[in-house]
């Protein structure tokens, strides 16, 4: 048994008894079926899901609470199948006797989605300098990035470079790689936020340039150098004929071949900082990219792999939410200095509205519903169409900033920031009404 795997699960149980001591755990009902989403952005990855049967009207109070706990700093967003959660989070160092600013753990989290109650955890040491020069971590320390579940294998990447290969079932480590010290790779200005994404039977992973590991093993199929970075995550698509992994990267947005991991096609995208932290959207051949302060644009990728610029749009600036297509529209809360909730026409780069009635925010459309968690914690059920934005129901859920995106698994929806993580009943007056007998 290797030291981390001592420390990850004496530091879980000792976790566990605190929080149930506590009186935190609310309740512990049954999780709904056909509760998947094994990825960053869901089972398409791109945050969309066929229509679930979702209430129309929420209590005045929101959607009944499942159940609540405290949790720890970091954006990663949460994975579900079946009876389990898995997200990750740090623990600073000013909470580990001995340890000085910096010298923190990320931990992997595996919980019961029913109670919310810690399964397992996983915990490595990821220091992190505050005074190097090379980093910014205003925003914090991670991790930032939404593990992926691969059969009973769970892959994780943290904010220093750590990548893991995990047992989704005990928490045991199959393999890892420190990709710092094993490969070279620096941790960029803000840290490592892009998910890793499966290809056949590799997992797929920003980082330096793009890299590809193989999912038993371990062992590095593929290192691209050729490209650098940035922090939005890769999407597997299908464009011009060919399977390729869409990749935003510093300064440009590419093409790679998954088997090889060479650049197919590129574009350039740069802002003055040449960043991209919003993930690509593709449909079909026509690709979107956004970032702040270099606007919007949509690509055309043809069968020789050559890119045709369908249309740039400056005042589509999409910063590090996320963009949602549903038919010919895109819909993400675009600006810097104003947030503006903005409807796009996918093919002609048309703005059809603007509307600040929601701050800056991450969405999901479920059928013709949209549910929107805003980065002040305001929890949202609308409808977005080409003609407008309409609100049905609004609650103010989470008190502090908010940059996870929601994550729904069948009608439950999970939700969290950097102090807490929430289980909400999503569903029908029937579902409801059984969700608020077992609050009782």
């Amino acid at each position: 048994m290797t030291s981390s795997m001592k420390h990850s699960r004496t530091f879980g149980r000792r976790t566990l008894v605190r929080w149930i001591s506590a009186g935190l755990l609310l309740i512990a009902p049954c999780v709904p079926a056909a509760a998947e989403w094994h990825q960053w952005g869901g089972p398409n990855g791109d945050f969309t899901l066929e229509g679930r049967d979702l209430a129309e009207s929420w209590p005045a109070d929101g959607p009944p609470r499942i159940w609540e706990r405290p949790f720890g700093p970091g954006y990663a967003t949460i994975v579900a199948s079946g009876d389990r959660l898995y997200t990750m989070y740090r623990v600073p160092a000013d909470q580990i006797e001995g340890r000085k600013d910096g010298d923190g753990r990320e931990v992997v989290v595996a919980l019961d989605a029913g109670s919310g109650a810690t399964v397992w955890e996983h915990a490595v040491d990821a220091p992190v300098n505050p005074s190097d020069p090379s980093h910014d971590l205003r925003s914090g320390r991670g991790p930032n990035s939404t593990p992926l579940l691969v059969g009973d294998r769970l892959y994780t990447f943290g904010f220093t470079g750590w990548l893991h290969c995990l047992s989704a079932e005990t928490g045991e480590e199959l393999w890892s790689h420190d990709l710092r010290r094993s490969f070279g790779v620096n941790m960029p200005y803000f840290g490592h936020a892009s998910s890793p994404i499966r290809f056949g039977d590799t997992v797929v992973v920003l980082a330096g340039g793009a890299m590809a590991f193989e999912l038993d093993t371990g062992k590095l199929r593929w290192n691209n150098t050729d490209v650098k970075a940035s922090y939005a995550s890769p999407h597997r698509i299908r464009a011009g004929g060919k399977e390729q992994i869409l990749a935003a990267v510093t300064g440009e947005i590419a093409g790679l071949d998954p088997e090889t991991g060479a650049v197919l096609w590129r574009h350039p995208h740069a802002n003055q900082y040449k960043t991209n932290l919003s993930s690509p959207l593709a449909s079909g051949d026509l690709v979107f990219i956004s970032a702040a302060w270099v606007g919007g644009r949509g690509l055309r990728i043809g069968p020789d792999n050559n890119v045709e610029e369908v249309w740039h749009n400056q005042k589509m600036q999409v910063a590090h939410s996320n963009a949602v297509r549903v038919g010919d529209w895109i819909y993400a809360s675009s600006g810097v200095e104003v947030d503006l909730l903005t409807a796009i026409h996918a093919e002609t780069g048309e703005i059809a509205w603007k509307d600040r009635s929601i701050s800056h925010a991450n969405l999901l459309a479920v059928g013709d519903r949209f549910v929107i968690l805003d980065e002040d914690g305001m929890l949202s059920l609308a409808s977005l169409t080409p003609e407008k934005l309409t609100i049905h129901q609004q609650v103010q859920l989470l008190d502090s900033r908010s940059w996870s995106a929601p994550t729904l698994a069948d009608t439950r929806l999970y939700v969290r920031n950097e102090k807490q993580i929430l289980a909400l009943e999503l569903g029908n007056a029937q579902s409801t009404e059984e969700a608020l007998g077992r609050l009782r």
